[in-house]
This record gives structure tokens, sequence and C-alpha cells, in this order.
């Protein structure tokens, strides 16, 4: 009888988890969103002007950082969600003997 009490638990609590995870997946892509309409924006502008090489070259370099950092902060999400998954063992403890 206590195992079918424990299951739903266990179930609830790994729906949570993943409605958990997969807010966090909603939110990176919105900012990965938000960083490839910038720079579909930016592209834009940059052909239409034409010019402003070094300009450019620095803004690309901001949104290449931009999009590093969010490719790690998917990359970290993902390792503590494994983590959070891994059981946990319990070590036994040694027993020294005396002579």
């Amino acid at each position: 009888m206590e195992e079918v009490c424990k299951e739903p638990k266990l179930d609830l609590q790994i729906f949570k988890e993943a409605c958990k995870e997969i807010r966090e997946v909603k939110e990176m892509l919105k900012l990965l969103e938000k960083e490839i309409m910038a720079m579909v924006t930016e592209q834009r502008n940059s052909n239409e002007e034409g010019g402003g090489g070094l300009k450019r070259d620095q803004e690309q370099e901001t949104l290449l950082k931009d999009i590093k950092e969010i490719e790690t902060m998917i990359l970290m999400t993902n390792l503590t969600n494994r983590r959070r998954k891994v059981p946990r063992i319990k070590q036994k403890k040694k027993k020294t003997y005396k002579k």
C-alpha cells in the first residue's frame, strides 16, 4: 500500500522538474530569439549603410559574446538538471580492524 502512495509523489516530483526545465528552456529561447532579431536588424542596417566596417565588426563581436553566454547558460542548466536526476549513493563506512 505504501508503494502505491510513493509512486504518485515521485511522478508529481518528476513532472514539476520537467515543468521547471521547460520554463528555463523557454526563457533561453526567448533570449536567443531577441539576439537573433537584433542581429537581423543590425544586418539590414549595415547593408543599407554600406560602410562602417569597424563598427560592424565590434557589433558582431558583442553579438557573438552574447550568443556564447546564452550557450553557456544552456549548458550549465543542463548540467545542474543532470545532477538533480542522479540518485544519491550512500557510502558505506569502512570498518577498521585492530589486531
